[in-house]
């Protein structure tokens, strides 16, 4: 029996893109049958320690494998519930097989996108566009017949088959770098911040029906820590007594209002309090 043409490309396509991830991550593959999950490898990106000569594992990140690369759009309608599960950073790799190479592109801004958008609109379509550089002002658009949603995966990085990973180490940097950003924008998301950092020292901030469910809580964890962070500032002999005030009477203010504050907010208040020897305590309730 005969093996189907286009099988094999892919096929070769795959293992070709595995060879070459090989050289800068750890590569595994998910075992599938005739379902396509959306993900053909899974990368940890490693770095080399000097001192024990060991590769050790830094950064992971999902992609999604191609071999056309005239084409730059690729419909992601039926994927988007998986990426935004995923929980990882995902990439779209396009290999070409003529010139032994793979361009790795980020969809650093899928989360803006959900945040924004919840989801894929009602009766609209969700693509990917492939670009060269970033585009921090816009990162996704619609088609002028409002029918698609395309969203835009950046050139990161592009890796041949003479690429030496230990004399080009740092040539890795910047998707090392894209990882952690796109992991805590990630992290963000699920904890329902909707503040996103970006490549510019900038932050997409988004608000909306999720974000007005989740700010607050939000915004008394941070309190939290800043309360408590202060705390052990003073105890090192710093100066932020004045500080420390700015946000005791904002507590103060929010309790005055009969606003249910949670406990833990309360008993960090209750021991800077005791640091700082102001002896003016909150009852819990």
């Amino acid at each position: 029996m005969g093996q189907p043409y286009n099988l094999r490309q892919g096929w070769q396509s795959e293992n070709l893109a595995r060879y070459l991830l090989s050289k800068i991550a750890f590569v595994s593959q998910p075992i599938t049958i005739s379902d396509d999950t959306g993900t053909d490898f899974f990368c940890t990106l490693f770095e080399k320690d000097e001192k024990t000569n060991l590769l050790l594992p830094k950064n992971s990140f999902a992609i999604q494998i191609k071999s056309n690369e005239n084409n730059n759009e690729f419909n992601i309608t039926d994927k988007e519930s998986y990426i935004r599960k995923l929980e990882i950073p995902f990439f779209w790799g396009i290999i070409d097989k003529q010139n032994l190479n793979i361009k790795l592109y980020s969809g650093e801004y899928f989360e803006s996108f959900i945040a924004h958008k919840g989801g894929i609109p009602k009766g609209k379509q969700l693509l990917i566009r492939l670009v060269a550089e970033r585009d921090e002002k816009n990162p996704y658009e619609t088609s002028d017949d409002k029918t698609n949603w395309y969203v835009k995966f950046p050139l990161i990085i592009e890796i041949n088959a003479n690429f030496d990973y230990f004399s080009s180490a740092k040539q890795i940097k910047p998707l090392s770098e894209t990882c952690e950003l796109m992991l805590k924008n990630i992290a963000a998301r699920i904890k329902g911040i909707n503040l996103f950092d970006t490549h510019n020292n900038m932050v997409r901030v988004y608000f909306g029906p999720y974000s007005e469910r989740m700010f607050r809580e939000n915004f008394y964890k941070s309190l939290t820590e800043t309360f408590y962070n202060l705390a052990r500032l003073h105890k090192k002999g710093e100066d932020v007594k004045k500080e420390y005030e700015l946000y005791k009477n904002l507590f103060l203010g929010l309790f005055k209002l009969r606003i249910n504050l949670p406990i833990y907010l309360i008993s960090a208040f209750n021991e800077s309090e005791t640091t700082f020897s102001s002896n003016l305590f909150v009852k819990m309730k």
